[in-house]
């Protein structure tokens, strides 16, 4: 379960099927076995299990630094004026 952690880590969506065969498993298990995963809140994500994807949750956390930057640079003009 840790290597499939760490396989997933750096990618925001990765291809149930090229997982299954770098693990060398059916794509069947491998998704069950994501799902323990997600559910012990290992790997944040979610997983589509039509077009067998598992997207990552942390995308939002990126959007959410970014407006908060955002936030924070017009806050910034508007009390050096």
């Amino acid at each position: 379960s840790k290597a499939l952690v760490q396989y997933f880590s750096p990618f925001v969506a990765v291809d149930l099927c090229r997982m299954a065969s770098a693990f060398n498993v059916e794509v069947d298990s491998l998704e069950k076995e994501i799902a323990a995963l997600i559910m012990s809140g290992c790997i944040p994500a979610r997983i589509d299990s039509q077009a067998k994807v598992l997207h990552a949750r942390h995308a939002d956390q990126r959007n959410a630094t970014f407006v908060k930057a955002l936030a924070t640079g017009e806050a910034y003009m508007r009390d050096t004026k």
